[in-house]
């Protein structure tokens, strides 16, 4: 029902947002550490934005540290292959979505190798 309320606000133009003050946000795992789609949405569409949303949310992704190995120094592997990452249990309850399509996996991976052209974390100096 949600979708479909957002549907009809949409088509009579009506903007929906949440109070910051009443709803709980994933805290961030460092200091150097960003929300992935704050960074997605300073150099992206809304389309394109939408569509690296889509995937970040099929791999239960929220900051920036959630797309490296434990180390910082490179992607993991199962993240970059559009695959949930083998070996992290979720710390959230997130819903079932159905897999992206092949061109929203083709941006994300190019909204991966743009921000993160070192293949690391910002926070690791390489």
């Amino acid at each position: 029902w949600v979708v479909h309320l957002w549907q009809s606000c949409s088509r009579v133009d009506v903007d929906i947002q949440a109070a910051t003050s009443s709803h709980w946000i994933p805290p961030l795992q460092s200091e150097l550490d960003e929300y992935i789609m704050d960074r997605a949405m300073r150099r992206y569409s809304r389309k394109a934005t939408i569509k690296i949303n889509h995937c970040r949310r099929y791999l239960r992704l929220v900051t920036t540290s959630d797309l490296f190995l434990h180390d910082g120094r490179r992607f993991h592997p199962d993240i970059y292959r559009g695959m949930r990452a083998s070996g992290r249990v979720a710390r959230y309850a997130w819903p079932d979505i159905s897999p992206p399509s092949k061109s929203c996996w083709a941006l994300w991976k190019q909204f991966l190798r743009s921000e993160f052209p070192t293949g690391a974390h910002p926070e690791v100096d390489n």
